[in-house]
């Protein structure tokens, strides 16, 4: 039988694997949403040829209640890139719960399994080898881990030009906000004249993304529930003070917060639901639409008002996210990213549909901040 094993990244649920059959699910470590999956598999001699993989109470999975919707996680066997595993084979039980189950070749010598790609600290070190964009520590987290931040200049106090603030994985699972972010970091690598002043914290939830966990609503509080105050965590406390010192070497002009949408949602869309800034978030946005093309959600732009229900739930202010927080310190326009973990238009999601996504974002930030700094002269 394959050998499970138990990384720091891990996240896996044993639902009763026998012999070469993995059933699997995704751990809800601590908190109230499930979505996202990652392990290491071990092969042993006696294994079959070819593993059946299941996974079982995908129902109950953020976004996973249909059992006709999009499934195909990311497969890596030994030394070979990620692939897209094909449409799932569907096992409906009587009670309407579902069972998606995949077959793969045994890998030779190990196999690792996720919900999408993963992107770990490792990765992003990695992909700032032998970059131009300046990453310093500039604290730590909960859990006394290295809290960095990304710059593609220092530029001195006072100055003018446009300035561009950028957070990514506030709910740790979410990793198509990494593969986003990492293409909008490579466009402003080699920097030019008139682009803005880049400030990224790419790991808001760093605690998170170490320890596997999904982090949507996690207790004691979302990451993105806790941008009012001195930070209800001390990980946005870190950010909001970050955010003035960006904003002191800045005009600011942009936020963008990248985040995934439900498990089976398609494309990629933002939320705009703050009023005071409609007029600039609106034209922002709509100057993305011929950017992004095909990889839109067939509704690209949505108003957002889940937050503050979920905030009235637990009785805590409705105005503490990250982007209530951007408008109004610095009355910017602050919008919200979701980008799927499966498909555009009904074509599994690859890398490369990331990157080109990424090109387009990077593109809709310098014309913008271009217009905005013509607009202030």
């Amino acid at each position: 039988m394959p050998q499970i094993q138990q990384e720091t990244y891990t996240n896996f649920v044993d639902c009763g694997s026998q012999g070469s059959c993995i059933r699997f699910t995704a751990d809800a470590k601590g908190g109230p949403e499930r979505l996202w999956f990652d392990f290491d598999v071990t092969p042993e001699a006696n294994d079959a040829d070819q593993y059946i993989l299941e996974l079982h109470h995908g129902d109950t999975l953020l976004g996973g209640g249909n059992p006709n919707g999009r499934m195909n996680p990311v497969w890596k066997a030994d030394n070979n890139d990620w692939t897209r595993l094909a449409d799932p084979e569907r096992i409906i039980g009587d009670d309407g719960r579902y069972i998606f189950r995949w077959s793969v070749p045994r890998p030779k010598t190990n196999g690792r399994l996720a919900a999408c790609f993963p992107y770990q600290r490792s990765d992003l070190d990695a992909f700032l080898k032998n970059k131009q964009l300046r990453c310093d520590d500039i604290g730590v987290s909960a859990q006394a881990r290295s809290f960095s931040r990304i710059v593609n200049r220092m530029d001195d106090l006072g100055s003018e030009k446009p300035g561009v603030f950028i957070t990514a994985r506030q709910h740790a699972g979410e990793t198509p906000g990494s593969w986003v972010l990492e293409g909008i970091l490579s466009a402003f690598d080699q920097t030019e004249e008139n682009d803005p002043l880049l400030w990224v914290i790419p790991f808001v939830d760093l605690d998170g993304v170490e320890e596997g966990r999904y982090g949507k609503n996690h207790f004691p509080l979302d990451h993105n529930r806790s941008w009012y105050g001195c930070g209800l965590c001390h990980e946005t406390r870190i950010a909001m003070t970050e955010s003035h010192r960006w904003a002191a070497r800045c005009t600011p002009t942009l936020f963008i917060d990248l985040h995934a949408p439900g498990f089976m949602e398609e494309g990629c869309y933002f939320f705009s639901g703050i009023e005071e800034a409609e007029d600039k978030q609106q034209q922002f946005l709509e100057s993305l639409v011929p950017l992004i093309g095909s990889y839109a959600s067939e509704r690209f732009i949505r108003q957002s008002g889940y937050q503050s229900v979920a905030n009235q739930k637990v009785g805590i202010p409705s105005s503490n996210s990250a982007n209530v927080f951007f408008n109004e310190e610095f009355d910017i326009p602050a919008t919200t990213m979701e980008c799927t973990y499966q498909s555009f238009n009904g074509t599994v999601a690859s890398k490369d549909d990331y990157r080109a996504i990424c090109t387009a974002i990077a593109q809709g930030i310098r014309q913008y901040c271009l217009e905005a700094q013509s607009v202030a002269l």
